[in-house]
């Protein structure tokens, strides 16, 4: 080869090239003669020069030798103006060569040809020679001449230009018209490049198929011929030729490339033709379809394919095929066979997946006009689908099989399928591929060609019509079950929707066991297809629970229906993402049906405790077991055939299950609810991008700047940068964070400014977290708005501030993915151009830090034209312009821009409302707050200061006109520019979240942000059915659920899904409380026996307290506290003992250290304290009940003490007293049965409670609150139990009780100068007068006064009746010492007193001194006890006084100075002690005869009359500190103060002691004085006073020498000293001899 090559180049290097022409040129131009044979001899001769010239112009070489001499130019020439001429038998060689050349042009030989015009010379000839010449030699000339122009084109467009500027088309046009025969030849000479012999025998047909190519051939690739054909109006006449299959392959490709130019001509004409094409025009509606299918490959064609009619054209198909598939075949049908029908449903479904796929515009017109219902409609009438309505079939399976393996079998010719099945089969894979966004990608039909020569169509189709099946060219089944093991992503949800249109459709009489299986093949299948929360969300917006629960009807009406669990599953999960309202009271409608077996089924078992056993819950994840046992709990056991259900019941639990289902959180995203908030979804994966736009959050305007400029909503100029700072409040959730080494930031909110004649725009703020260092940034620097790869390092920008532009905060571990966060950044403005800013994650600081503000200008910019101004806009998220790649998926709830800083404390209420919250924080009240009036709701923020607030539950679709004429053109002019759409689109869907404070007062604003980029912007509105029930009856069905329970399942399933809505909803909660849900009768009593623990403690959860321990137990449901825990009543006669483990939960919701004030306070709002001593009224009341009850009020009394609930005790506890003439200590307390004994038992109780409550060291209670509740109360209150008649271990405790009380010295003194009695009662019934005076039909008279009660003169009369309980005597001097009281030890009266002497407190003593009245209250009992006795033995009688003056003495010489041993009270107590009253009157002695059977049974003595009485022993011990008392007061105390205590010693007597009583008594004082006189100067320096002065003492002793000598004479005058006169004046003579020596 490389020897020839090298031959031929030396051949034409020769110059033989251009002499070969010249010969070839004479040849054919100057014809041979003939032979007498009539033939010339020249055919071997030819034949080899035509060889060699054909292997010389084949190089390159050879062609550019040629133009060395001009024979080209002037054969082409020739051929093209003396064809008939030349010479014939050279006219094929010619044209050989010529078409060799044609091929090898360079871009010389092109130059030349163009040059010497022979493109233009040719033409015009041809124009000369067209009406002379026959059809085969201008097939042949033109096919020269066209060779040139077509192989020079990929070269130089010059010969192509050549030919048109000189009317070359205008010459093809007359050609085709008028010699239809030579477009074959040059058609065949086009792509053939031979000539055909024979062209006359051709037919007309066969000559406008080839004219047809000819066309295609020119305009395949070549816009300006298609142009040119579209110019010449030649279109018209090309679209008839469709209807004949000979032409219209060739058709097909010239309106194909038509559609390049023109996409709505072609669809005009291609969807024309299919509408108007007939039943039998089979293989034309293929045609059509396959030609429409490659177009729509081309996005561009989806704009053209919907505004003509594309999407009604091709259903119209599906509807024009009624009937199509039914078995057997009938009409036209029967001839066309089943495969090239279902060949035909695929190509139509192909084409609409098509125009739908990656088209927004399309896609949301095809959903909004109702055209998948439209083609579900069309797909279930094709014949293979069931059309009646009623159909039965069986309860079992003897198989399953999965929808992949119904596809597999329908491949397997040996499976035994009907044809119908394998129809609807092929029919459901066609829309599972059309759901993935696929199917236009298919190509399941073997391609069936069509060329001349081959078998027809209709010889193959016969062929085919006998097959029982498709002929298919690949099998899609593994596909299909890899795409079962994974997460499928629902590129076009409505064709879901159809499948499940046609699932009840899926059946065939005869057929019932198969039918039930597919059945449940294709529900399973479509359940798989919802498995994660971004298909369910995906597919709750595009109607499939209408389509669900208005086609499966009779699915969800009985339970035993196979369809009932699958669809019930997908039907529960999609309705907890967002579900419509009616749709939802369709679905709960739907049970009202619900059928009932009459035969009780013997397999039933306890449904609440069954455990779902279906081999399809191992593909499940563990959320959704959590979520599906609860649907399996209604489901695995028939509910109706349980003998035990009623219907009703049956209905309720059915309802109820699912409602859980709906209702019960199914992740952990959210901190505190179960209701997922609506959201933007940012998928970084797709494109890169994806962002929120918000134009126009400011425009600066120069001084003479127009206001036409701004975009915008409101009045006025809002002004950036904001003069006080900004916060931004941010609710946000990370799916998927992207790989370390390729992260992706999570921009939050990115400010970007511009000033209007320049061309830079600036990020002046950002914020956003940078997973690679997990960091929170901050930024104020002015950075040039660019791309990333061309973006300046942060070091080349100069700070000339002294504090940075960025701060980076860390976040930790506090982000955690799959939950939603709570960010707050505040940014305070400073002076000096410096700020603060801080930033919060849930409430938790990050860090604080000074940073610089913005400045004032974008960019290096220092001043500012007065005509110009700054636009200001912002981006949520990563806009274009930051394109980055990334695995990155994180979602955005509600976002706010204040311009101002905002407190911590609004910072935490607003974390408090939850990411659901969507308003604008001017009336906030938190869930469970104003339940009772007191909070009134409050203005977080200034509505002038909130910039923007953007929810995806505001927010709708719009258009860039809608933008325009409801905004203004500015910002829809900056939006179209930013999607990068024309500024006029009338039809693009833009999804635009409204400034939900668009309507506040305030200067401009924005007017929302709209979502940028196709695929990487995804947005949710939630509504899921826990607030969708709130438009259709709210609480009022579920209370009606709690009605409808007739067993304890039942209830707790209604009461489960009562708890989940009311906690998940606050305006359920608010619902409930306005129908007074709380209060309605549905847990009346008559339902207690349905009550269980489960039920209780799903009523810990509604309330708010179940998490003990676990987070806060803080009481947030007052109402349902109040009404449902707090009917005590109602779980009284629970079963299980459930008011026990009530009252155990509330003692441990009041002893929380932490929330228990708060719920003790609450507790007492719902008036608990009354509800429980109402239950005191129960005699069967167990005392474990009596003991927790107490226990609970002394919890709540402690953390919230006030004063009317202890009046509500008080006044109960009144209630337990019985009349006096009850003797209460004739009873053993310890014996409850007996109804007495219970009460005193009780009442003590209560007692100890309430001294726990004021003596605790908890709550340590102020001395006001201490005042208020005595005062209250009153002391006649306290004083009734101290009654005679009472118990004494009552007595104990309201004397403890009582004196508990009088450690305050302020009610000490009010308890001892008189009370106003009665004031407990009076205060109780305060509020009840109103009610009263109603009820009265007379006014009754007014009291007549008030009754003054002196505390301790019935005090110490109550204590004369209890002188024998040592107890009294401990506690009266606990008061004596200021002590407070606290448990003594066990043992006797001496040993208590010796206890408390040394436990006491002294510098309380000290400080406030002894307590004079507790002292006359000890010295009154032992007045009582110091009577004459008839014997010695050792009784309390005997013992108790002598203990009592002993401690008395003891305190007397640890406290010598306090001032109460000089007390007139108490001395005049003392003296009455000692006075001598002589023999007792009636058996006993003294003042106050005790008759109280307690005194007779506590001395229990023998008889007095029959032994003799001699003095209490006690009496020498009382004289004794009478003595030393003397002593200290004569030593001490001048005479000439006023009340002396010899004076009031001598002068106090009882007020019916006779003459010689009092002489006696007087005459014993005077000589114990005397005696203290005579001891005084027989130790003058034993006895020293109290003071150190000599000369006081001196003063003081002579002074009382004088007053004591002037009171014996005074007593001897008056006879009441009976003594020797003689001893008188000794002892006078003597203290006056030792006062002269002082």
């Amino acid at each position: 080869m490389a020897t020839l090559s090298r031959t031929i180049w030396n051949i034409i290097g020769s110059g033989l090239p251009a002499a070969l022409m010249q010969c070839l040129y004479l040849f054919f131009t100057c014809p041979l003669k003939k032979n007498s044979n009539g033939e010339t001899n020249e055919d071997e001769t030819q034949e080899m020069l035509v060889e060699i010239m054909l292997n010389m112009y084949r190089e390159e070489q050879g062609v550019e030798e040629l133009l060395a001499a001009d024979k080209l130019q002037s054969l082409i020439i020739a051929a093209a103006s003396l064809w008939d001429q030349c010479s014939h038998s050279w006219k094929v060689p010619a044209g050989r060569v010529l078409r060799t050349i044609s091929k090898a042009q360079t871009k010389n030989s092109i130059l030349y040809l163009q040059a010497v015009d022979c493109v233009k010379i040719a033409v015009q000839n041809l124009f000369k020679l067209a009406d002379t010449l026959s059809a085969c030699d201008v097939c042949e000339v033109v096919s020269i001449v066209l060779c040139f122009v077509k192989d020079s084109y990929p070269v130089s467009s010059a010969l192509l230009t050549e030919f048109e500027s000189n009317d070359g088309y205008q010459l093809l046009l007359k050609l085709q018209l008028t010699k239809s025969r030579i477009i074959f030849a040059v058609n065949n000479t086009l792509i053939a490049g031979t000539t055909l012999s024979g062209l006359e025998e051709g037919t007309d047909k066969e000559l406008n198929a080839v004219m047809l190519k000819m066309v295609a051939a020119l305009t395949v690739g070549c816009v300006r011929n298609t142009v040119v054909l579209k110019d010449y109006g030649m279109v018209p006449y090309i679209k008839i030729f469709l209807d004949d299959e000979c032409y219209r392959g060739a058709t097909l490709s010239i309106l194909e490339q038509l559609s390049v130019i023109n996409y709505e001509e072609y669809m005009s004409i291609v969807i024309g033709a299919l509408c108007s094409s007939t039943q039998g025009e089979l293989h034309l509606k293929l045609d059509l379809l396959k030609s429409l299918l490659r177009i729509l490959n081309s996005p561009k064609s989806h704009s053209a394919f919907r505004t003509c009619s594309g999407f009604n054209g091709l259903l119209s198909l599906l509807s024009d095929m009624e009937g199509a598939l039914q078995d057997p075949p009938r009409g036209l049908w029967a001839a066309v066979g089943q495969n090239r029908i279902l060949e035909l449903v695929f190509y139509t479904l192909q084409g609409i997946t098509a125009a739908l796929h990656l088209d927004p515009v399309n896609s949301n017109f095809f959903q909004r006009s109702g055209l998948f219902e439209k083609m579900a409609e069309d797909l279930g009438s094709l014949g293979c689908f069931w059309t009646q309505r009623e159909w039965h079939i069986p309860l079992s399976l003897e198989k399953t099989r999965t929808f992949a393996e119904f596809l597999d079998a329908a491949f397997c010719s040996s499976e035994p399928f009907p044809a119908w099945l394998k129809n609807c089969i092929w029919i459901l894979s066609f829309l599972d591929h059309m759901v993935k966004g696929t199917l236009h990608l298919e190509n399941y039909f073997k391609e069936i060609k069509s060329e001349m020569g081959e078998a027809s169509r209709d010889d193959q189709e016969g062929t085919q019509a006998q097959g029982e099946h498709p002929v298919f060219s690949k099998r899609p089944v593994n596909e299909l079950r890899t795409s079962d093991c994974r997460d499928c992503v629902i590129v076009n949800p409505g064709a879901v929707c159809v499948m499940v249109r046609l699932l009840p459709k899926l059946y065939k009489e005869g057929h019932s066991q198969i039918s039930q299986e597919i059945q449940c093949a294709v529900a399973d299948h479509i359940q798989s297809l919802v498995k994660s929360e971004k298909s369910r969300q995906v597919m709750c917006g595009c109607g499939l629970l209408s389509a669900i629960i208005t086609s499966c009807q009779d699915a969800f009406r009985n339970e035993s229906h196979p369809l009932h669990l699958p669809l019930t599953r997908v039907f529960e999960k999609l309705a907890s993402q967002s579900i419509e309202p009616d749709v939802l009271r369709q679905f709960l409608c739907l049970g009202g049906s619900l059928s009932v077996p009459s035969r009780p089924n013997a397999k039933s078992t306890e449904v609440l405790s069954c455990q779902e056993s279906d081999s399809s819950k191992a593909d499940l994840n563990e959320e959704e077991v959590a979520a599906d046992s609860k649907t399996a709990l209604q489901t695995a056991v028939p509910l109706s055939s349980s003998p035990w259900v009623s219907k009703g019941s049956a209905l309720a639990l059915q309802t109820a299950m699912s409602l859980i289902s709906m209702t019960s959180p199914r992740n952990l995203q959210l901190h505190s609810t179960a209701l997922a908030p609506s959201f933007v979804e940012f998928d970084m994966s797709m494109e890169g991008y994806g962002c929120l736009y918000l134009p126009t959050l400011a425009t600066v305007l120069g001084p003479s700047a127009e206001q036409s400029v701004s975009g915008g909503i409101g009045m006025g100029s809002r002004m950036f940068p904001p003069s006080s700072g900004l916060t931004l409040s941010c609710w946000f959730l990370v799916s998927k964070f992207g790989v370390v080494h390729n992260s992706h930031p999570l921009r939050f909110l990115t400010i970007v400014r511009h000033m209007s004649r320049t061309e830079q725009e600036f990020v002046c703020f950002s914020v956003s977290f940078s997973p690679q260092d997990c960091s929170l940034v901050i930024s104020t620097e002015e950075v040039e708005f660019q791309p990333l790869d061309i973006m300046e390092p942060e070091g080349e920008v100069q700070n000339i501030s002294t504090f940075p532009e960025q701060v980076q905060f860390g976040c930790g571990k506090l982000l955690v993915t799959g939950q939603w966060h709570h960010l707050m950044v505040t940014v305070a403005k400073e002076a000096k151009k410096n700020c603060i800013v801080s930033a919060f994650i849930n409430g938790q600081m990050l860090g604080s830090a000074k940073m610089r503000y913005f400045q004032t200008l974008p960019g290096s910019c220092i001043s500012m034209d007065p005509s110009s101004f700054i636009d200001v806009y912002g981006y949520i998220a990563t806009p274009r312009v930051w394109k980055q790649k990334s695995s990155l998926v994180w979602r955005l709830g509600p976002t706010y821009l204040f311009e101002e800083a905002i407190s911590v404390e609004t910072m935490e209420m607003i974390n408090k409302l939850g990411p659901q919250y969507c308003s604008n924080f001017q009336a906030v009240q938190l869930q469970g707050e104003n339940q009772y009036g007191e909070k009134n709701p409050a203005q977080l923020v200034v509505e002038e200061k909130i910039s923007f607030g953007i929810n995806a539950v505001c927010s709708s679709f719009s258009t860039i006109q809608d933008i325009k004429s409801s905004y203004n053109e500015v910002d829809g002019r900056l939006v179209a520019k930013e999607i990068g759409i024309n500024s006029r689109d009338s039809s693009t869907p833009i999804f635009l979240a409204k400034n939900i404070a668009g309507h506040l007062s305030g200067s401009l604003r924005t007017i929302g942000s709209v979502a940028v980029g196709q695929y990487g912007v995804r947005v949710f509105k939630s509504s899921p059915a826990a607030t969708s029930l709130n438009f259709i009856g709210g609480p009022s069905v579920l209370l009606g659920l709690i009605a409808m329970a007739s067993d304890d399942h039942t209830m707790y399933a209604a009461v489960k899904v009562l708890n989940s809505i009311l906690n998940s909803s606050p305006m359920s909660e608010k619902l409930m409380r306005h129908i007074g849900g709380y209060q309605v009768g549905a847990l009346h009593s008559r339902k207690t026996q349905l009550l269980n623990n489960r039920i209780l403690q799903l009523m810990f959860s509604l309330v708010g307290t179940a998490e003990l321990g676990c987070g806060s137990s803080v009481i947030k449901n007052y109402n349902a506290f109040q009404y449902i825990l707090c009917n005590f009543e109602l779980w009284m006669k629970a079963p299980e003992n459930l008011d026990l483990t009530l009252f155990a939960h509330l003692v441990e919701i009041l002893q929380c250290s932490r929330d228990g004030c708060q719920n003790a306070e609450v507790a007492h709002r719902v008036q608990m304290v009354p509800k429980l001593i109402f239950l005191f009224n129960d005699p069967e009341i167990s005392n474990s009940r009596i003991t927790v009850v107490c226990t609970i009020l002394s919890h709540l009394l402690q953390g919230h003490f006030n004063t009317k609930d202890v009046l509500r005790i008080g006044l109960f506890l009144v209630y337990t007293l019985k009349p006096s003439s009850f003797d209460e200590n004739q009873l053993c307390v310890d014996t409850l049965s007996q109804t007495s004994g219970k009460t005193i038992w009780l009442r003590n109780q209560l007692l100890k409670m309430l001294l726990d409550v004021i003596c605790s060291a908890k709550i340590h209670l102020s001395s006001e609150a201490q005042e208020e509740a005595f005062l209250a109360l009153g002391p006649d209150w306290f004083l009734l139990f101290t009654q005679s008649y009472l118990h004494s271990s009552t007595v104990v405790l309201g004397i403890k009780l009582l004196l508990c009380f009088l450690h305050n010295h302020l009610l000490l003194n009010k308890f001892k100068e008189g009370i106003v009695a009665g004031r407990w009662l009076e205060n109780s019934t305060a509020g009840l007068s109103i009610l009263m005076d109603n009820l009265k039909t007379h006014p009754l008279v007014p009291d007549s006064g008030s009754i003054l009660i002196f505390g301790f003169s019935v005090l110490q009369k109550c204590l004369t009746d209890h002188v024998h309980i040592p107890e009294i005597y401990l506690l009266v001097a606990g008061l004596f010492l200021a002590a407070p009281y606290s448990e003594p030890p066990e043992g006797d009266l001496d040993s208590m007193l010796q206890w408390i002497l040394q436990q006491h407190v002294t510098e309380n003593v000290l400080k406030n001194g002894l307590c004079a009245e507790a002292a006359a209250l000890l010295l009154e009992m032992v007045h009582v006890c110091v009577q004459p006795i008839a014997g010695a033995e050792a009784s309390w009688e005997i013992v108790y006084p002598g203990n009592v003056i002993q401690f008395l003495c003891l305190i007397y010489h640890s406290y010598t100075q306090d001032p109460v041993w000089h007390c007139p009270d108490f001395l005049k107590t003392l003296a009455m002690v000692a006075f001598h009253s002589g023999p007792p009157k009636g058996g006993s002695e003294g003042l106050l005869t005790p008759d109280g059977p307690a005194i007779a049974e506590g001395k229990g003595c023998t008889d007095s009359s029959s032994l003799p009485l001699l003095p209490h022993p006690a009496k020498k011990q009382v004289w004794d500190f009478l003595h030393i008392l003397l002593m200290d007061s004569l030593l001490n105390i001048p005479a000439n103060k006023q009340g002396h205590p010899l004076e009031l010693l001598l002068e106090a007597s009882p007020e019916d002691a006779t003459s010689e009583q009092k002489r006696h008594f007087q005459t014993k004082v005077l000589l114990s004085a005397m005696d203290v006189f005579h001891d005084i100067s027989q130790g003058e320096g034993k006895t020293r006073p109290r003071g150190d002065s000599s000369e006081s003492t001196a003063s003081v002793s002579m002074m009382n020498v004088t007053y004591f000598a002037q009171k014996l004479i005074e007593k001897m005058n008056s006879k009441m000293f009976a003594a020797d006169s003689k001893q008188i004046l000794l002892f006078i003579a003597k203290q006056i001899t030792r006062v002269s020596h002082l």
